[in-house]
């Protein structure tokens, strides 16, 4: 029972991806964007970060920094277990240039290590990237994650974690709106479920309704039960998230999100709630710094989880 407690917390940590895939931007006043990027499709650990093909914006060079922490509980259902605290920190920088007027390429590198109880882990991924724009409206981008990580498990010693995944996704933008398809491939390994990654798909868009002001709608489904072992029933995780955008002043912008999930890694019943805050403001024509927060609650049959997410972020252009 504590074990399910453990997975379940590190779950529901993992995928408020959905979250890594739901879709919503800042907006952007440094000038070093092309004329048809209205969006900013960047800053690390928000839930704008859906494709590399949204990299389409980037003319010349960029750099970001981010340093957060984890902090939160998990409260099993059975009488006798006591609430379990977690926390961790989280550490992310990516980088892009445009090598030229058609194409970008990137590198994101996350780190992040937890402890839930007695449970240990940490967990890296280098994702690089590249984004090609084929028309003036139309991009595509390509990228590669690179897993590595350890579990200690007072249970049963250490475990390894070591697997790749690959992403695909197409951009359409013009004006006032962007639209964008993205799949990322799945990782199975019968032997050591801590490297089986299911295979997803997310469907994003985004439109400016005020000059000042943007609303944006993603869902998208993660393919739990092609994962799991056979003796298991597992369903299909699906989400959708709500996304509102605001220029506060010519200096300050803003990003605010709902992002719901069912099925939290194929458990059924087993539903996540989390609504995030964003905010950036830049310094000088070259630099932004900027904070993040957001909470987390997830709610299944063997526990309740909670679990806040404060960060701040600085950067840069070259």
């Amino acid at each position: 029972m504590q074990k399910k407690t453990y997975t379940m917390l590190n779950t529901s940590l993992k995928h408020s991806l959905p979250v890594t895939l739901i879709a919503m931007g800042l907006l952007s006043g440094s000038g070093l964007y092309a004329a048809e990027g209205t969006f900013n499709n960047f800053l690390l650990r928000s839930p704008s970060i859906v494709s590399p093909s949204q990299n389409y914006q980037v003319t010349q060079g960029r750099f970001e920094g981010y340093i957060g922490s984890v902090n939160g509980s998990v409260d099993p259902k059975a009488a006798n277990l006591d609430d379990i605290d977690t926390n961790g920190t989280e550490i992310g920088v990516a980088g892009h240039y445009a090598v030229s007027p058609m194409a970008v390429i990137g590198i994101d590198v996350d780190y992040e290590n937890k402890k839930s109880g007695e449970e240990k882990s940490n967990t890296t991924e280098i994702s690089p990237s590249v984004a090609f724009t084929l028309t003036p409206i139309f991009s595509l981008g390509l990228a590669a994650h690179l897993v590595s990580g350890t579990e200690d498990v007072p249970t049963g010693g250490d475990r390894d974690t070591s697997f790749n995944t690959f992403s695909i996704g197409a951009t359409m933008h013009q004006d006032l709106w962007e639209a964008t398809l993205a799949f990322n491939t799945e990782s199975k390994d019968d032997n050591k479920p801590q490297n089986n990654s299911a295979q997803s798909f997310v469907l994003h868009g985004r439109y400016r309704v005020m000059p000042a002001m943007a609303l944006g709608l993603s869902v998208f489904q993660r393919d739990t039960s092609s994962i799991a072992p056979s003796l298991v029933k597992a369903e299909d995780e699906t989400g959708f998230g709500l996304h509102l955008e605001s220029q506060f002043t010519d200096m300050l912008t803003g990003e605010f999100a709902f992002l719901s999930t069912t099925d939290v890694d194929g458990t059924s019943g087993d539903d996540q709630s989390e609504f995030v805050a964003m905010a950036q403001y830049q310094v000088n024509p070259t630099m932004e710094i900027g904070g993040r927060l957001s909470y987390l609650t997830s709610s299944g049959d063997s526990a309740d989880v909670t679990a806040i997410r404060p960060g701040i972020f600085l950067t840069s252009y070259f």
